[in-house]
């Protein structure tokens, strides 16, 4: 179904339908966008990844491009059940009326649990974990290490301290747009094996998904959706990084001021 489709029939069931899921969606974006800057630049300045008494990562873009990676890695982590509900919520019909977050935690908690894990309930928030940790490792790196490297080229090229918010906003956007073509993918088996309901037994593992898109679908199946999501996504990321950006400027001015 393109998007489209997805709209249209979207539509049918209500406009309201259209923000479905849009609160847990809303707790999980404001924490997570401000802990996964946060550590990114924390990382960066006390070089923690890259330099300890384990080992060194050499070179300033390999160093960006492991923070970046071992932040995503972090995030997606404590953050995972919030994804999985959100999914839940999204995906339920609306013909059975609506799902909220208590309801949709109480439904995965109650799910059978994976055999491998002693059916532990806590592991169903965390089904579909393997695809989504193997993708953002390289989502992350890509685009918070193209962001990075790219804010540094811009202050050297224009021979500024400050660059403006469009500047940062298109670095923000170039650099998101880049990290989920390479790694969409990942986050489409992610997403599949999050909305799966049924019986255990019968779940496929990321393999088995890969294999099932490739044989009905083909190459082209593994980017079925890639056009909605990237339109949300994208511009959300590059906003997300100039603000962020922006927002530490001014602060830094402020502070200056204050306690100087």
């Amino acid at each position: 179904m393109g998007a489209i489709q997805m709209l249209r029939a979207m539509w049918r069931e209500g406009i309201f339908t259209m923000w479905k899921g849009n609160l847990v969606n809303c707790m999980k974006i404001f924490p997570e966008n401000a802990v996964r800057l946060y550590i990114f630049e924390l990382l960066n300045e006390t070089q923690i990844v890259t330099k300890n008494p384990l080992w060194h990562i050499h070179g300033d873009k390999l160093s960006k491009f492991s923070n970046g990676a071992f932040t995503g890695i972090f995030v997606q982590t404590f953050m995972y059940p919030v994804e999985i509900i959100k999914t839940r919520i999204m995906t339920f019909p609306s013909k059975l009326g609506n799902m909220g977050v208590f309801q949709a935690s109480k439904r995965i908690w109650n799910e059978t649990g994976n055999p491998r894990f002693n059916g532990i309930p806590i592991f169903n928030f965390y089904k579909g974990f393997t695809p989504a940790i193997i993708g953002v490792m390289p989502f992350a790196a890509l685009e918070l290490g193209c962001s990075k490297l790219g804010t540094e080229w811009y202050k050297e090229h224009f021979q500024t301290k400050v660059p403006g918010f469009y500047p940062l906003l298109g670095i923000g956007t170039a650099s998101s747009f880049v990290a989920m073509g390479a790694t969409y993918p990942f986050r489409l088996i992610t997403c599949q094996m999050q909305a799966y309901t049924g019986p255990e037994k019968d779940r496929l593992g990321p393999r088995a998904h890969a294999a099932k898109i490739l044989k009905t679908e083909g190459y082209k199946g593994f980017y079925r959706g890639f056009l909605a999501n990237s339109s949300k996504a994208v511009p959300s990321s590059g906003i997300a990084w100039a603000t962020f950006n922006m927002t530490q400027q001014y602060w830094d001015r402020w502070s200056t001021k204050t306690y100087s």
